[in-house]
């Protein structure tokens, strides 16, 4: 909910659990933006569990084998810094790791390619739950936001899935 927030706050056009399709794999990354620097794929890791994270080592290489996004972003827990640190390792650069208390880089990495992060608006959970609230929960507030992207504008497959073949 707080990466839609700061999204939406920061006008990030972006889909919320859309369906990928990666050869055999349809795949629910968390969000995924079209930006003018490309794909963006976010993911959250919202657990501690050992075995989810070897779960989404699975699904990033998954996304990454079929080109999935130019920018793959993990957003994770403050406690699983040093887990988010090893997995990115056996990534490479081609995934970056961010902490949740840092939604300023998230929407920098999202929105441009420069190291200044330039004009931002953070929203806190605080303002996000007020949000959430209002908008009768997350995915009622969510789906309207998806409902007012026109298909063209996020450059998606018109069918039910958006296919990743890996030649793209």
């Amino acid at each position: 909910m707080l990466v839609a927030e700061n999204l939406i706050a920061n006008g990030v056009s972006h889909w919320y659990e859309p369906a990928l399709r990666c050869g055999n794999h349809t795949l629910f990354p968390d969000f995924l933006a079209n930006t003018v620097f490309g794909k963006v794929l976010v993911e959250v890791s919202g657990f501690r569990s050992p075995r989810t994270w070897i779960r989404l080592l699975e699904k990033l290489r998954l996304y990454l084998s079929y080109k999935a996004a130019d920018r793959i972003l993990v957003v994770h827990l403050e406690q699983d810094r040093e887990t988010a640190l090893k997995v990115a390792r056996q990534l490479g650069s081609l995934v970056k790791m961010i902490p949740i208390s840092d939604m300023g880089d998230l929407i920098h990495t999202v929105t441009s390619s420069k190291d200044s992060l330039g004009n931002v608006r953070i929203i806190s959970i605080a303002q996000a739950l007020q949000a959430c609230r209002r908008m009768s929960g997350k995915r009622f507030h969510w789906y309207q936001l998806i409902q007012k992207v026109p298909k063209g504008r996020m450059g998606c497959y018109s069918g039910p899935l958006w296919p990743l073949t890996g030649r793209h």
